[in-house]
């Protein structure tokens, strides 16, 4: 388990110059903050910073009180500011590196966690609960690491595991789309040779039709031919009768010529 004792921050960081108002409000809060009320403390703080915000000791128990009360965000930000602010003494520095990896590693932030336990190492090499809460950081952050691999692979596998389900479930919508396809095209046959069974039958009405209309006109032709040869037959016939009397009248002539010829006048 990480030690999250907090540095003394509460009585062992130096004044650094600060008036005696503010001061005055630090006194209560750490009584308040030392009884366990640190929602209390918390408040006589924000006095303190706002009768002096430069304060460092101010700043400092603020952000434990708020670390206390489970704020861990907020403590962040305080600590982060005096770990890194320019010209703050090495004490209260490695103080605020130490406390703000006991807030990230709270906000399960591991990676940055780590690297403030070092920082505050580099500056207290003996520090030995710091030591011991970056080894135990840094075994959270391998686990998780590994964790999140095996969630990885996992998530990789289902992931192929779905790819491979609905490329199956393409495979089937191409297998139906071509099986529909298929009959479709099937059907469209059945209808195109239907059609062309009706077309055919059609073609073949039309044509007897065609044939019986020519067989109606061919016998019209030849009743009209049998009527022709009737009406010509008569016409010969009148010909012939007519010749016949040509014939006979000429024969008459003649024998009358004749007889006048031989009369004996």
């Amino acid at each position: 388990m990480v030690c999250m004792v907090a540095v003394g921050a509460l009585f062992l960081l130096p004044s650094e110059g600060l008036g005696q108002r503010p001061e005055r409000f630090i006194r209560g809060g750490n009584r308040l903050y030392g009884k366990g009320e640190h929602a209390a403390a918390e408040k006589e703080y924000w006095k303190a910073l706002n009768a002096d915000s430069t304060s460092v000791k101010g700043r400092f128990n603020l952000a434990d009180a708020q670390y206390e009360q489970k704020k861990y965000a907020q403590a962040q930000r305080f600590y982060e500011g005096l770990a890194t602010a320019p010209g703050g003494s090495p004490a209260t520095q490695a103080a605020s590196w130490y406390n703000l990896g006991n807030a990230l590693f709270k906000q399960n932030k591991l990676p940055e966690c780590v690297e403030a336990y070092k920082q505050a190492l580099k500056l207290q090499p003996k520090d030995e609960d710091a030591r011991y809460n970056l080894s135990e950081a840094l075994r959270r952050l391998q686990k998780q690491q590994g964790q999140n691999k095996d969630q990885n692979n996992q998530n990789q596998d289902q992931k192929d595991k779905d790819k491979n389900k609905d490329q199956q479930n393409q495979n089937q919508q191409n297998q139906n789309q071509n099986k529909d396809q298929s009959q479709e095209q099937k059907d469209q046959g059945k209808d195109q040779k239907d059609r062309d069974k009706q077309n055919q039958q059609e073609q073949n009405r039309e044509q007897g039709n065609q044939q019986e209309q020519n067989s109606q006109a061919h016998q019209q032709q030849g009743q009209m031919s049998q009527e022709d040869a009737a009406q010509l037959l008569k016409a010969l016939e009148r010909q012939e009768a007519d010749t016949q009397d040509k014939v006979q009248k000429q024969k008459a002539k003649a024998t009358r010529s004749k007889s006048r010829t031989n009369k004996d006048w």
